[in-house]
């Protein structure tokens, strides 16, 4: 994506409902077992990711031609997402996180 002065865009991020409540579930998990800030390090790096190189980022998993959206997947331990990003507008949506910590420790 390139800004109007030939510089790299910077994309939007968003969240679906359903995302937003499986990153709140996975950061109580990560809480719980004492990952919290290795969680939340992982979530900030994705996010900056999702900022600046969607497509860089992750790997494709399928498009959804009709909502012109590339789906594609990455993770950054213990952190895996889903997301979409757009073909026309600097737009990246979330619809899945999950954590991936060991429940064991």
């Amino acid at each position: 994506m390139s800004g109007t002065n030939g510089s790299p865009g910077k994309y939007r991020v968003e969240m679906t409902g359903p995302a937003l409540l499986d990153a709140k579930t996975a950061a109580r998990s990560a809480e719980e077992r004492g990952a919290g800030d290795k969680f939340r390090d992982a979530v900030a790096r994705i996010w900056s990711r999702l900022e600046r190189d969607p497509i860089e980022f992750g790997e494709p998993m399928y498009e959804l031609r009709a909502m012109k959206m590339e789906v594609r997947k990455a993770a950054v331990a213990p952190v895996y997402v889903e997301y979409g990003v757009h073909k026309d507008e600097p737009l990246v949506v979330i619809r899945r996180v999950r954590w991936l910590g060991n429940p064991s420790g």
